[in-house]
């Protein structure tokens, strides 16, 4: 959920929201889904009705405590490459709460690929580099607060 409820005492509640009743409290649900991490100045401000008016704020802080998903789309688990395949698609998609920072692939743990700043990646090995048997295809996704989301497959050459 990308809400965030804020319990304001009613002295500092903004003309903006047409208060009909005297209460101690208001609750506003402050959608944060784009805000940027990091903090936020929230104000609030009251009028009575004899004109006289009060301000206060009060910072928020928002956190990303979430990983970052990550899926190997291409290829498929335990996917037997052809001998006559020259090239093997590795495609990968990475979702996280905030954005993605970036997304790496790897095949039998070393680094092939890096692409910064997109959740989709599609990266082609050429399939003379893979000797006959067993090798990994993995890949990792950052987010921007360098949660890490990994993955692998297993493919063989015949």
């Amino acid at each position: 959920m990308n809400k965030l409820l804020i319990l304001i005492p009613i002295v500092l509640i903004s003309i903006i929201v047409p208060v009909m009743a005297l209460s101690t409290q208001y609750e506003y649900a402050l959608d944060y889904k784009n805000l940027s991490l990091g903090n936020h100045t929230i104000k609030a401000k009251v009028t009575d009705s004899q004109g006289n008016i009060s301000y206060d704020s009060i910072v928020i802080t928002l956190v990303d405590n979430e990983n970052p998903t990550i899926s190997i789309i291409k290829p498929a688990p335990n996917y037997y490459v052809p001998k006559n395949q020259k090239t093997l698609q590795i495609s990968i998609n990475a979702v996280d709460n905030h954005q993605i920072k970036k997304t790496e692939v790897y095949v039998d743990n070393i680094i092939k690929s890096t692409i910064w700043y997109q959740d989709g990646h599609i990266y082609n090995i050429n399939t003379n580099s893979l000797s006959r048997g067993t090798h990994t295809i993995s890949a990792i996704a950052y987010d921007m607060a360098d949660h890490i989301a990994k993955t692998s497959v297993y493919v063989v050459k015949k």
